[in-house]
């Protein structure tokens, strides 16, 4: 508040220290704006040029997870299951398939894994992976973020936690004999690994070519 006080000050100065303009005229607008912009009186950010498209970018929220079990249902073969899950089958649901021939997934894909060994969906485990924006886990999946959710009787999600890949909460045992060796493992160990499907895991949704 002070430094703006300030500038208007210096800014009355300057204009009272001006020629006195002759009767019927007045100062040109053009140089009181140039006076007010040079005194930091803009406080507009500058326009984006012609044509610019910013990033797409989504941070998912509850409801971008609800009604999942309505869409396409792929069944996993010897899943790598999270820590602490009751077995059960697997299966990964896929919101939308990237157009044929993409090399990446768009933003705005969710792809939902879930263990499921009872018909209640309180007994699942359920995580999810979203394409969060191109600049997102540079580090690791790149693009995506990962959550963990819970489900009522009726199926309603609720987030858990959601993260970048790392952190705890969300491990993953390795297979023995893996390459990995028998230890906690984070979603980012895994997902990034495989850039050349952009980190989905699901062999019936890979990009590889």
């Amino acid at each position: 508040m002070a430094a703006r006080r300030i500038r208007r000050e210096r800014f009355g100065a300057m204009l009272h220290s001006m020629p006195k303009p002759g009767p019927g005229r007045k100062v040109p607008a053009i140089l009181v704006t140039g006076l007010a912009l040079a005194l930091g009186g803009g406080c507009a950010p500058p326009s984006p040029p012609p044509g610019y498209v910013p990033p797409p970018k989504l941070a998912a929220s509850e409801a971008d997870f609800e009604g999942f079990r309505s869409w396409e249902r792929i069944p996993l073969e010897a899943p790598t299951l999270p820590t602490r899950a009751i077995p059960g089958p697997a299966f990964t649901y896929v919101n939308r398939r990237p157009e044929p021939g993409s090399r990446r997934w768009p933003v705005g894909s969710i792809l939902v894994k879930t263990v499921e060994p009872s018909a209640d969906p309180r007994d699942w485990t359920v995580h999810a992976m979203v394409k969060r924006s191109e600049r997102f886990n540079p580090g690791g999946s790149v693009g995506w973020e990962f959550f963990g959710l819970q489900l009522d009787e009726h199926g309603v999600p609720t987030i858990l936690w959601r993260s970048d890949g790392y952190g705890a909460g969300h491990t993953y045992g390795a297979r023995a004999g893996s390459e990995l060796g028998e230890r906690e493992l984070s979603c980012n160990d895994c997902h990034a690994l495989h850039w050349e499907s952009d980190a989905v895991l699901t062999p019936a949704l890979s990009l590889a070519r």
